[in-house]
């Protein structure tokens, strides 16, 4: 690993999902029974990103005392790492969403808490 960070370095993270009648949605470890998967390209992180991850996330409660909501820093990383994404499925019949911060936040928070939990895995923090 180097000191600088190469912001062309990326990796992958695969969150594989199945779906019932009712649109319950549920990440699966094995992939011969997921319906479909969301392969997530992230770059790592440097310096600037941590800083835009934690920005927002402090507040001074009445009682004085510094409170850092880490689910904010979490979610905020994810916005800011993620390069690209495509299912693993790929089918015509799926409208491309970009994944831009706005599309991040709409994702099932099923897929979307295993994903960051994926992402600090290989980032390790």
């Amino acid at each position: 690993m180097s000191l600088f960070i190469d912001p062309e370095e990326t990796f992958d993270i695969v969150v594989a999902y199945k779906t019932d009648e009712n649109g319950s949605v549920e990440v699966v470890a094995n992939d011969d029974k997921a319906d479909d998967a969301l392969i997530m390209t992230f770059r790592r992180p440097n310096f600037d990103d941590e800083t835009a991850a934690m920005s927002g996330s402090a507040t001074v409660g009445s009682d004085g005392r510094l409170r850092v909501d880490v689910a904010t820093i979490r979610a905020n990383r994810l916005k800011i790492l993620l390069k690209e994404w495509k299912t693993r499925e790929g089918r015509e019949d799926q409208k491309f969403v970009p994944p831009t911060p706005e599309s991040v936040a709409r994702l099932h928070p099923t897929v979307a808490a295993a994903a960051v939990e994926k992402l600090h895995e290989v980032i390790g923090m």
